[in-house]
């Protein structure tokens, strides 16, 4: 598989903004934590997206050292100039709350697109793949894992190529075990349910999730009549083995099934998941 992304414009550092500055617009979505608004900046009337995140909602001991070392990681970010990755711009405190501001992506989420066609066709899920695993290899790569890869968070530009954001779980693999996430959603591995120490491989367990409703437009967890009952979610993902059905090629089955493996020691890290098979005509 070989990608050749385009790079990408460096922004600020994000200091000296404050919430007076935006207007926020209407609510893009919202989850257990946060919901993220689409804004205008009032001094160049561009517009934005900005996450709001509740400090007294998430488990976080010291907000300020949290920001800091999200301002590092999307630097770091930045400076990789791939237009598959869009970090935050600016990060800041507004009392109760912590606000994270990125570029605003007309063309949707994957989420949206899901809501819209429900499953898509294989060719198109290796496309929208293709350029999740490159910029996931340029995260891991760089030491960051991602740690909240759903499909709010993967945007596609004008192009309609990827954009991953929601970078607010971010952190590099010597912080992980010291960075407690706020929740156990629907696209938490397994070892981040128990809250065990994790690595990169959280993110190819969500890997696996994300192709998997691209495929056949259902999570593989979640059952009709399970109503989001998070204690039934968190018990099938550490006990049961996920149903691939046989409708995709056998090569995108046995990439779902090595992704979506409970022991994060036997799953396929993002070296190998480009190299497999499935991306083999690409």
């Amino acid at each position: 598989m070989v990608i050749s992304p385009k790079p990408r414009s460096t922004h600020s550092s994000g200091q000296g903004v404050k919430a007076g500055d935006f207007r926020l617009l209407y609510t893009l979505f919202k989850d257990s934590i946060s919901s993220t608004h689409l804004c205008r900046k009032c001094d160049d009337f561009k517009l934005y997206a900005m996450r709001i995140l509740s400090k007294e909602r998430v488990r976080i001991h010291s907000p300020h050292d949290h920001i800091q070392l999200q301002m590092e990681i999307c630097q770091e970010i930045r400076e990789l100039r791939s237009s598959f990755l869009s970090p935050f711009i600016w990060i800041y405190e507004d009392g109760p709350e912590i606000h994270s501001i990125a570029e605003f992506h007309p063309n949707g989420s994957l989420q949206d697109l899901l809501d819209r066609d429900t499953s898509l066709s294989e060719s198109h899920v290796l496309h929208v793949a293709c350029e999740i695993v490159e910029a996931l290899q340029m995260l891991h790569t760089a030491g960051i894992i991602h740690r909240d890869l759903t499909p709010c968070n993967i945007m596609f530009d004008a192009s309609g190529h990827v954009v991953i954001s929601g970078f607010g779980q971010a952190c590099r693999p010597d912080s992980a075990a010291f960075l407690l996430l706020p929740d156990t959603g629907l696209y938490c591995a397994p070892e981040l349910i128990l809250g065990w120490a994790h690595d990169f491989s959280v993110d190819c367990w969500s890997f696996g999730l994300l192709m998997y409703m691209m495929l056949f437009g259902s999570h593989p967890y979640v059952a009709d009549n399970d109503n989001d009952n998070a204690a039934i979610l968190q018990t099938k993902v550490l006990h049961c083995s996920p149903v691939v059905p046989r409708t995709a090629s056998v090569s995108a089955q046995d990439l779902l099934v090595k992704c979506l493996e409970r022991n994060a020691a036997l799953r396929l890290d993002i070296k190998q998941i480009r190299a497999h098979a499935y991306f083999g005509a690409v």
